[in-house]
């Protein structure tokens, strides 16, 4: 595959689409919009900061992006057709090929993920297989049956699930081999989720055991109120939530993940409302579309704080960042102590990893057009440092962003220093 390196140009001087999607064509009109954005502090003006990479892709071929990797599947992974799928990996932000390798699936990929170094594919077989490829060589390591969910202290468990079995299986699995640790075998009917170091098995019956995942020893067990575990159970951080009414009001009771012991009750409707550990240290994130976001007290399940209007949050270096239910959402920066909005970077992609700097891509359909720029959440503004044509289809890695172009290769965007 023959990489193609883009001249380094400068991007024109346009209007920020937030302000004005109409391109001026006098210089006094750019130095008003100029001084208009110095003014706000919404985004410094379009700089030639940028250089772009392209790389030709066979017709069909689909792209994924993993931290600084950006992987390359012929024909795309989604295609259900059984035969040969090609996957290279190309390390950002240069866009070079490190290696290719051709695996045989016979049926789609489900799932790619970076853990430890490791390539994991979820490939569709007669069964649901994951094969592990070195991320430094494309060396295929290991293959075993089942779906991988990423753990701590190099391991995944493994699940093999199979239509019409009376019982599951469990393993946790070395990721640099494949070699099993331990492995517990369920009731098909039991659910199984994991947090921080936890492995919770729930039974509709109520009944639900906390095993230790990096030894598979048994640490807990106690009879809980029922619940359906598909919709009115979750864990987050160390607590097992249930789904319970007072009343006609609904509420959910946390039980802490060392002895199965009830911590607090709090208003919260599992059935529409998601909880997260995502907002900081010692909170939890209740997110209910459209009606935004409530920040509880992980130890008591007090409310700190709601604001209105986001959809999701996480953290941003010393703040969380916001993000809104448009696509691509609007993004914020807030105050954790209180929900105050410190800065509006308005609509963007970003690699939700910590910053207080992030990297994001802004999308404008009608133009086909995107802009690339730094999210600052110190400085309370965006850097926009060029903007791509012809594109579409954008992910956002940490040292780059990645983009379809019109002709159907490849293009690579990023940060001039970074290169």
């Amino acid at each position: 595959m023959v990489i193609d390196l883009g001249e380094a140009r400068d991007a024109p001087v346009v209007d920020p689409p937030r302000w004005s999607r109409r391109r001026r064509r006098t210089a006094a009109a750019v130095v008003a919009v100029i001084a208009l954005l110095a003014a706000v502090g919404a985004a410094s003006p379009v700089r030639g900061g940028l250089v772009d990479v392209t790389i030709p892709v066979p017709t069909g071929t689909g792209f994924t992006v993993d931290g600084d990797a950006l992987f390359l599947t012929t024909p795309d992974a989604a295609v259900v057709d059984p035969g040969e799928r090609t996957i290279a990996m190309y390390r950002l932000p240069e866009a070079r090929l490190a290696w290719k390798v051709s695996l045989n699936p016979g049926g789609p990929l489900r799932w790619m993920s970076v853990v430890d170094g490791m390539l994991l594919v979820l490939m569709e077989t007669a069964a649901i297989e994951t094969v592990a490829i070195r991320t430094d060589t494309g060396q295929v390591l290991w293959r075993r049956p089942g779906w991988f969910e990423p753990r701590a202290a190099g391991t995944v468990l493994m699940g093999d699930y199979r239509p019409g079995e009376r019982a599951n299986r469990i393993e946790s699995v070395a990721v640099r081999d494949g070699a099993p640790r331990w492995s517990l075998t369920i009731p098909a009917d039991d659910t199984v989720t994991s947090t921080r170091g936890r492995l919770v098995r729930w039974a509709t019956s109520g009944q639900a055991w906390v095993y230790d995942d990096n030894t598979g020893t048994e640490l807990a067990s106690a009879k809980l109120p029922a619940a359906d575990p598909q919709s009115a159970v979750q864990v987050v951080g160390d607590v097992l939530l249930i789904a319970g009414w007072d009343g006609e009001r609904p509420i959910v009771t946390a039980y802490d993940l060392d002895r199965l012991e009830r911590r607090w009750q709090a208003d919260v409707n599992l059935e529409l409302e998601f909880v997260s550990g995502e907002c900081g240290q010692g909170n939890l994130c209740v997110s209910r579309s459209p009606n935004g976001v409530r920040v509880l007290d992980a130890a008591t399940g007090r409310t700190r704080w709601g604001v209105d209007g986001w959809g999701s949050m996480e953290p941003l270096g010393p703040y969380l960042i916001a993000y809104g239910l448009e696509d691509p959402p609007r993004v914020g920066v807030l105050d954790p102590a209180n929900g105050h909005e410190v800065a509006d970077f308005g609509q963007w992609q970003t690699p939700r990893l910590a910053g207080p700097r992030v990297l994001g891509v802004r999308p404008e359909p009608s133009t086909n057009r995107a802009w690339v720029g730094w999210l600052d959440a110190d400085a309370r503004r965006t850097v926009v440092l060029g903007v791509a044509t012809d594109v579409f289809g954008c992910a956002v890695a940490p040292s780059a962003v990645v983009c379809r172009r019109g002709d159907g290769s490849v293009g690579v965007w990023a940060p001039r220093r970074k290169l």
